[in-house]
């Protein structure tokens, strides 16, 4: 009590001053109303520049890379017939990303593309509500047959979400949802995606931090403090970048929330929601969410 007098004494002796004191200080609270109505505006964002090295390196990192995607679209492509079934439940926070923000943020798209479309999920969610232009990048050819059969009126074509077969803001909105987890480098893929979008982009992915018990996942916190976190999954995965499970095939650990940095280089603003209840009650989000989305405007 005596603390929240003392904070109620200090606001009535600064009343006549408020204003003035906190003006400057304040603007992001109006900048929160004001998105939070609105987010129809745009701004160019800089083209990403592609990235250069030593050419001996580039070749051995590409073809480790490809041999990555290819164990990856391996997978997609033995579990096509089945993948709706494996994964309807698991993705219902995909669906509920499109459901909180498209209408929001993006309520004036007339074309999109959707990275890493697998079975059409995100095209039928569209095509649902009509209007809309639709194409669907997937590097699984049974993926990508199945998707063309549940959604006749969208454009499916084979590709790498790194390096993106479309011109420069050619599309109003794109999609990646339940991708970059398996993705080994999501920055060069969300760089992409900024690059051929003209208002946007929309994001619905993990946030591992809050993967295991509280105690796991301080431990997390702690290990990425120290900048270990990575080498310590590369051991606990058994000298491996990446995990594997049957239902999810071959996976990174990840967290969306870490690429901030180009979500912030190429977005103007962005909001930010949970797709799945809070499964911890230690207050604090990074450990709580376990799914997040995010919409980026440019």
């Amino acid at each position: 009590m005596s603390r929240l007098k003392s904070t109620v004494d200090y606001c009535n002796d600064t009343a006549d001053k408020y204003d003035d004191m906190h003006g400057d200080q304040n603007a992001e609270h109006t900048r929160a109303l004001d998105l939070l109505e609105v987010g129809s505006k745009t701004q160019k964002a800089p083209a990403s520049k592609p990235a250069g090295g030593n050419f001996k390196g580039l070749f051995w990192e590409r073809r480790n890379s490809m041999s990555r995607l290819k164990s990856t679209v391996d997978y997609y492509n033995d579990t096509a017939d089945k993948y709706d079934d494996m994964h309807g439940d698991q993705n219902a926070e995909h669906t509920r990303a499109l459901d909180l923000l498209v209408p929001r943020y993006f309520p004036e798209v007339k074309t999109m593309l959707d990275v890493g479309t697998g079975t059409g999920r995100t095209l039928k969610w569209f095509s649902d509500r009509g209007g809309v232009e639709m194409t669907g990048l997937e590097p699984s050819p049974k993926l990508a047959e199945i998707a063309r059969a549940k959604v006749p009126a969208a454009k499916v074509v084979g590709g790498s979400g790194d390096k993106l077969p479309f011109e420069d803001g050619e599309f109003d909105l794109v999609t990646i949802t339940g991708v970059l987890h398996h993705v080994e480098k999501p920055k060069e893929v969300l760089a992409e995606m900024f690059r051929v979008s003209r208002l946007g982009v929309l994001i619905s992915d993990h946030n591992n931090f809050a993967f295991g018990s509280d105690r796991v996942r301080k431990i997390k916190m702690c290990l990425f403090s120290l900048g270990l976190l990575s080498a310590f999954s590369f051991v606990k995965q058994g000298f491996k970048k990446q995990g594997y499970s049957t239902g999810d095939g071959w996976w990174y650990p990840y967290s969306v929330l870490n690429d901030f940095d180009v979500i912030a280089k190429h977005s103007n603003h962005f909001a930010l929601v949970p797709t799945r209840t809070a499964n911890s009650k230690q207050g604090n989000f990074m450990l709580s969410n376990s799914h997040v989305a995010i919409a980026c405007l440019k």
